[in-house]
């Protein structure tokens, strides 16, 4: 166990850390997720030759929120106490990854890799703010016409990437706008009442098939990101689906 509290947390969350030299932590996340629990270290074996002595981590006791089934969160943040910077040695905090979808499997790397396999990928810059990365969006399309948002609402403040959390929030406006296009294109299917804290929900267990609209993210460097149809409904259950992005809070 730790003898002093740690200086902060490799989270994207509003944390405490209690002054007992067993050291707990008190971790709120901003989709309304819940952690708290102790604070640890132990000995890291990555490979027979990457050995990291006192790799230090938090044990959750009391967990809630929109983590599922998962068994816990990887720390890839720029925080101090990340995997990511405790690493820093033997990685220099390079990192790369491919979620997949349910049915498939993804990879993650760390280190640089190999360099010349990276050299028909498009690239857009990763900044750091307030403990967290970010990226510039520039644009949104569905069905390939851009949807009516001032470039400058979904830029500043720049786009924060949390992997942890499973639902896109937009600023109130760029949301507005893209929930109302999104409505347009679906009338014909049957609309249920909302699910907090989703707003846009539907019942499709009269349909065999829904054609969902192509929805991209548009960032600088003239890179698209279109997104996968499980990236834009969420299944609850049965045939209910609901609208994946909600308005900030």
């Amino acid at each position: 166990m730790c003898s002093s509290p740690p200086s902060s947390l490799p989270i994207s969350a509003t944390s405490h850390v209690s002054s007992n030299p067993i050291c707990t932590y008190n971790v709120d996340y901003h989709d309304g997720s819940h952690s708290d629990g102790f604070f640890a270290k132990e000995k890291l074996t990555l490979t027979p030759a990457d050995v990291l002595a006192n790799f230090q981590f938090g044990c959750g006791q009391n967990n809630y929120g929109t983590f599922g089934d998962t068994a816990g969160i990887f720390g890839l943040g720029p925080g101090p106490r990340s995997f990511v910077s405790q690493t820093a040695q033997i990685y220099a905090k390079f990192f790369s990854y491919c979620l997949p979808t349910h049915s498939s499997t993804g990879n993650l790397i760390f280190g640089r890799g190999d360099a010349r396999r990276s050299r028909t990928v498009k690239f857009t810059a990763l900044s750091i703010e307030h403990g967290h990365y970010s990226i510039t969006m520039q644009g949104i399309t569905m069905d390939g016409k851009r949807l009516d948002i001032p470039v400058q609402v979904l830029s500043t403040p720049p786009t924060v990437v949390d992997s942890g959390a499973d639902i896109t929030y937009l600023p109130p406006s760029a949301y507005a706008t893209m929930r109302s296009v999104f409505r347009s294109k679906m009338s014909k299917y049957p609309i249920i009442p909302p699910i907090e804290p989703f707003d846009t929900c539907y019942d499709f267990s009269r349909y065999k098939y829904v054609l969902v609209p192509k929805i991209s993210f548009y960032f600088n460097g003239g890179v698209e990101v279109e997104l996968d149809a499980n990236g834009i409904l969420h299944w609850l259950d049965g045939h209910e689906e609901l609208f994946g992005f909600c308005s900030q809070r």
